[in-house]
């Protein structure tokens, strides 16, 4: 299931809109979106606890439009059609991209200074960092449908690491969103 949000998380970076509450009841709409994929066999092996689980702890934070976008959406398509995109929510996901506005150019730079750092370049030149940044869109870009307080907290977190072992932005990233990087943003290898 962290696939099918991760995939469906992979956008352009465009402007930020304010995401400060929420009126939306996320168990409800997860239990919605839920539903519908195992009336349509499309779990991809999980549960349906276990969908709704994984739906709840990305959906609090998510950008609001979105995330009812995407539930309406999956409850509305038919089975055909939530099947035809790669993953469960590639239809949906595309549907809905224009309510997906989170900057996530601070959090970019953030990220390539602290893997610069950590690969031993403390003071890089701004054709170094534009190079891991371009290296760098696809993760970002993963992010632009996350709440921007959500995403400014990742970005502290790295900001803020010590270390550099284990990877600072993998560890931010998978602390705060839940997902996990692999190997990219790794030490000596900027993806």
């Amino acid at each position: 299931m962290k696939t099918l949000f991760f995939i469906l998380l992979s956008v352009l970076v465009i402007p930020s809109c304010d995401d400060s509450s929420s009126n939306i009841n996320y168990n409800t709409v997860c239990e919605d979106m839920c539903n519908r994929e195992d009336e349509c066999d499309l779990l991809g092996g999980d549960t349906l606890e276990e969908c709704i689980a994984e739906c709840e702890d990305f959906a609090v934070n998510m950008l609001d439009d979105f995330v009812t976008g995407v539930s309406v959406c999956t409850t509305e398509k038919t089975c055909e059609e939530l099947a035809m995109g790669d993953e469960v929510r590639d239809v949906c996901y595309d549907e809905n991209l224009d309510s997906c506005t989170t900057d996530v150019d601070s959090y970019i730079e953030t990220a390539c200074l602290k893997i610069l750092e950590c690969n031993g370049n403390t003071e890089p030149t701004s054709s170094e960092l534009e190079t891991c940044e371009g290296q760098m869109h696809g993760d970002g870009n993963i992010f632009i449908c996350f709440k921007q307080s959500v995403i400014d907290s990742v970005e502290d977190c790295i900001a803020n690491s010590a270390e550099c072992t284990p990877n600072p932005v993998n560890e931010c990233v998978e602390d705060i969103l839940g997902i996990d990087m692999g190997s990219s943003s790794t030490n000596n290898q900027t993806r």
